[in-house]
């Protein structure tokens, strides 16, 4: 099957993605639709996708906001999959959502329609995958992620990095736009841009996923906070990627997370509903490393049988011939 891979080339799920239909034996065309070399205009854009789709046998947009539902409804068969949790009040996506033949979405419940799917991104096992443990980059409690403009997010980590502090542990934060409250433990943002202790040398070489392959390897705990823990299913790519690397990940509940995703505290991860919560469990479990391993491997064996690029791929291939 041919595919045309509409996508932001700045998403590295575009690349998962690819390399998962390839893996499959499909062929995949990349067409970067916010290149403005390319297309200078939106309505260059769309009509530039109209006339790739119709030499391919499927077309598959990430995100797409550029696109018209004009454009969508002359596109077949068309899957739209927009992960971006933030978006799904706009009331473009909601336009879009009518005109394609498939919409997937992290956000369960939110859209409604026959042609809705649930669907999260996941773990590309070339690229996320354990690395050997470094003791010069050893973590106590580690968060990677956006910290500035996301609601009580910067707050919560001021109060892991104080009980870090008063507890003789080490708190690292990794990632683009530090919060001012956590700033003081914030050490670096993506690949390639310096960290403040001056000692990543060698992970300046890497790429972004080596990078974080080796900080969650090097982590006893990992940190996740998902924005939107009241809507069923709607956990973030991070979740998969710190799986597939073997860490422990420690992440904010979220609704239905047990029955979509096979999620379970205590079982292949730990969970927390409130700050209080999350202190007590990383007390807990910086104190109990047989339980964090043991864990850490399960949710590893989990991610590996369930939540790869390959599994959603299958998925998308299999909504398409139906």
């Amino acid at each position: 099957m041919k595919i045309l891979l509409a996508a932001p080339q700045d998403s590295h799920s575009n690349l998962y993605l690819e390399r998962a239909f390839k893996q499959l034996n499909h062929s995949v065309t990349q067409f970067d639709y916010r290149n403005t070399n390319l297309n200078p205009t939106v309505a260059l854009t769309n009509d530039h996708l109209k006339e790739l789709s119709q030499v391919h046998d499927l077309t598959l947009i990430l995100k797409g906001e550029v696109f018209t539902p004009e454009t969508l409804r002359s596109v077949h068969p068309c899957v739209l999959f927009n992960f971006d949790l933030w978006y799904s009040q706009e009331n473009w996506l909601h336009e879009q959502v009518k005109a394609v033949d498939h919409f997937l979405t992290p956000s369960k419940g939110v859209f409604q329609g026959d042609n809705v799917h649930y669907m999260v991104e996941a773990a590309d096992l070339e690229l996320h995958r354990p690395m050997p443990y470094d003791k010069e980059y050893a973590i106590d409690v580690c968060f990677i992620g956006t910290v500035a403009d996301i609601p009580g997010r910067d707050e919560w980590l001021e109060r892991v990095g104080k009980w870090c502090d008063d507890n003789k542990k080490v708190l690292k934060i990794f990632g683009s736009f530090p919060g001012k409250k956590s700033d003081k433990w914030h050490q670096g943002r993506r690949a390639g841009e310096p960290l403040k202790d001056g000692r990543a040398d060698n992970l300046l070489a890497m790429n972004e996923d080596a990078m974080h392959n080796i900080i969650v390897s090097s982590s006893k705990v990992i940190l996740d906070r998902q924005r939107n823990p009241e809507i069923e299913g709607a956990v973030s790519a991070r979740v998969f990627r710190v799986l597939a690397a073997k860490g422990f990940l420690l992440m904010r509940h979220c609704e239905g997370q047990e029955d979509l995703l096979g999620l379970k505290n205590g079982v292949n991860c730990a969970t927390y509903r409130d700050d209080e919560e999350c202190l007590a469990q990383i007390s807990y479990y910086l104190s109990m490393p047989h339980k964090r391993m043991e864990i850490a491997e399960r949710g590893y064996a989990d991610c590996l049988s369930k939540h790869t690029w390959k599994h959603r791929v299958e998925s998308i291939l299999t909504l398409v011939k139906k």
